[in-house]
């Protein structure tokens, strides 16, 4: 739907269609009639004049939901393999995280970091003093720069 959304608004630039009510019209027209009875029962569609209204509502309705317990799941369950960084770990953590909805994304990054992380001195040193996501990732990297010179 988005794609389409965004073609109809280079349209109603190229024809030089100004008016809010003219656009909305149009957009839910051209829409078809299936997509204007969806719109059509949809709540607080706003006014005649609210093209933005549509346009949020009908990009609402036709986005793909999201399990948020899955997506949940699927965090908890991702450990750092053997051959990445802690550095590499906590970006795919971060981008995981995102869709999981968390109150506090940091907190859960870093308890993940400290469960699932590779270096028992990390995950030693973090349990025995409370770090902060920053402290915590670099003392990670000293301990990788260090492991990286003594091999």
């Amino acid at each position: 739907m988005m794609k389409w959304i965004k073609r109809f608004q280079q349209f109603i630039v190229a024809v030089d269609i100004k008016t809010p009510t003219r656009r909305r019209a149009l957009l839910l027209y051209l829409a078809g009639p299936e997509v204007e009875t969806i719109f059509d029962n949809l709540p607080d569609t706003g006014e005649s004049k609210d093209f933005n209204k549509v346009v949020e509502k009908l990009t609402e309705y036709f986005s793909p939901k999201k399990n948020i317990m899955y997506k949940t799941h699927v965090f908890r369950q991702v450990q750092q393999r053997a051959d990445e960084m802690l550095d590499q770990f906590h970006m795919s953590l971060g981008k995981l995280a995102w869709n999981c909805r968390f109150r506090d994304i940091n907190k859960e990054i870093k308890i993940q970091l400290v469960e699932k992380c590779t270096s028992f001195r990390v995950r030693r040193k973090t349990l025995r003093e409370e770090l902060s996501l920053e402290d915590l990732l670099k003392y990670g990297r000293t301990m990788e720069t260090s492991d990286r010179q003594i091999a």
